[in-house]
Formats: structure tokens, sequence, C-alpha cells
């Protein structure tokens, strides 16, 4: 069984968690940030995510990634 899953009626495995977490640092990276986004994106599920911890950029690398607005991306500031 799947670590964090729970058995289905069926007996196999029901997700609770993502399936495939996808971690990305960012800092002062206003350049590239949305290419590399959209390069990652269309290979998760719906169920997936993208974790961006940004590490105090002060150009506007965490506005372009919160323009993006999909729900699979979680984005921690410093």
């Amino acid at each position: 069984m799947v670590a964090g899953a729970k058995p289905s009626h069926s007996g196999g495995p029901v997700a609770t968690r993502p399936n495939v977490s996808v971690c990305m640092a960012t800092f002062q990276g206003e350049r590239f940030v949305e290419e590399q986004i959209a390069s990652i994106l269309p290979q998760l599920a719906s169920g997936d995510e993208v974790v961006i911890v940004d590490d105090g950029s002060t150009d506007s690398t965490v506005a372009r990634i919160r323009s993006i607005g999909d729900g699979r991306i979680r984005l921690y500031t410093e």
C-alpha cells in the first residue's frame, strides 16, 4: 500500500496527498520562472503540486508566480 493512502472499497489505495510534489527554489528569478513553471505544469496531474520557495527576491519573481494562477502551485516566501 502507498504510504499515506487508505484502502478503498475495491482494495486499491486512495491517495490522501498529492501523488507528485515538484520542489523549486527561486531567488531573483523573474527572467526564467514563468518558463520553468510552464515546463513543469503540463507534466503533472490535477492532484499533483509544485512547491516553490522564494528566498526573498526583490524583483518580480513572486508576482510572476502568483500571476500564473494554477491551483497546483504552492508558494512560500521569505
